[in-house]
């Protein structure tokens, strides 16, 4: 969620400027495939099977920031105060991790999650380090970095890419195992001026990479737009209409206006046959099914509960956490 601060009149001006630019601006990637979908889409509701799992605020887990599978495992990031939580699939607590500070072995932000190695690394973005750790979150080491970086994933080659940050003009940087730059792409097509690109937030927002094609499907934080790179090379992308991701205007104390998002991406995930692309629209939750192959929408199905946090299990199986009319915060199983 972002704030941008101004008098109702000059935002909405500069939205129209830096609107024309961005939408008559070529592509800086070359050709690709492109692939619009209908703005009108059958809507499937009470098709997915959801199963409670166990109540996480049984543990006093009120809050969390994110989600993650690997290895028959979830890590969970819980806040107040801050922590890194290792789950079973039953949803019973195997081991705890990340005292909240600055210093060694402490974290402020943990903004992403990645196996990496056998182990799995923790990126800690308040701190500018990653943290490296076994699979029952016994501490390894951690190396600083000479950059803040908000989110990433591990590339075949055990690099480091990193993502989601507005202010570069492009979407991805690559560091090596030792956290040296390497390379930048995924060269952005938003205006290169700051203040453009934080009206715009052109910033790529989650990835579901692939391992064997080095392929790489990503998801864009203000917009429907799914692009998959190959190689580190733009080919195909999937677009819905102009406004299909709404805003609200809201007006705070002193008389300025915030804008904010209404809805928004949230998980992006694939299994060699399907990819699937959740989001929050009308604040409900929804996952638009494509054929891997063919990129055709195939489903567009609704929650009967609004989830905010996903991982992926194996094939048409999620695990995801929602509140229930108590506010008991829930780990629950959906199949698709």
């Amino acid at each position: 969620m972002w704030h941008f601060y101004n008098e109702k009149r000059v935002f909405n001006l500069w939205i129209a400027i830096f609107g024309i630019v961005f939408i008559f601006l070529p592509s800086l990637e070359g050709t690709a495939k492109t692939i619009d979908i209908p703005s009108e889409i059958k809507i499937e509701e009470n098709t997915v099977k959801e199963t409670r799992i166990r109540n996480l605020s049984d543990d006093e887990i009120f809050q969390v920031l994110s989600l993650y599978f690997y290895d028959n495992s979830f890590y969970l990031v819980k806040l107040k105060p801050i922590e890194i939580i290792h789950l079973n699939l039953a949803g019973e607590i195997k081991g705890r991790a990340g005292k909240e500070g600055a210093g060694p072995q402490e974290v402020r932000a943990v903004n992403g999650i990645q196996p990496f190695k056998k182990n799995i690394a923790v990126l800690d973005s308040a701190n500018a380090k990653i943290l490296f750790y076994t699979g029952d979150l016994k501490y390894l080491k951690e190396t600083r970095m000479k950059s803040q970086f908000y989110n990433f994933f591990i590339d075949k080659h055990n690099n480091f890419v990193f993502f989601d940050d507005p202010s570069k003009s492009y979407y991805f940087d690559v560091y090596s195992e030792k956290l040296d730059f390497i390379r930048t792409f995924g060269e952005t097509a938003a205006p290169a001026m700051a203040i453009q690109k934080n009206i715009l937030m052109d910033s790529a927002f989650s990835t579901y990479y692939t391992l064997k094609k080095n392929g790489l499907w990503v998801s864009f934080r203000n917009r429907y737009d799914l692009r998959y790179y190959r190689d580190e090379k733009l080919e195909e992308e999937i677009k819905a209409p102009g406004g299909f991701f709404k805003r609200q205007e809201r007006k705070i104390p002193d008389g300025r206006v915030v804008v904010m998002p209404m809805d928004k991406p949230d998980y992006l995930a694939g299994d060699g046959k399907y990819l699937y692309y959740f989001y929050l629209k009308d604040w409900k939750s929804f996952c638009d099914i494509f054929d891997a192959g063919s990129l055709q929408l195939l489903r567009r199905v609704k929650f009967a509960n609004s989830y905010r946090y996903y991982a992926h299990f194996k094939d048409n199986v999620f695990f995801a956490v929602c509140t229930d009319p108590d506010d008991n915060l829930l780990l629950v199983k959906l199949e698709l």
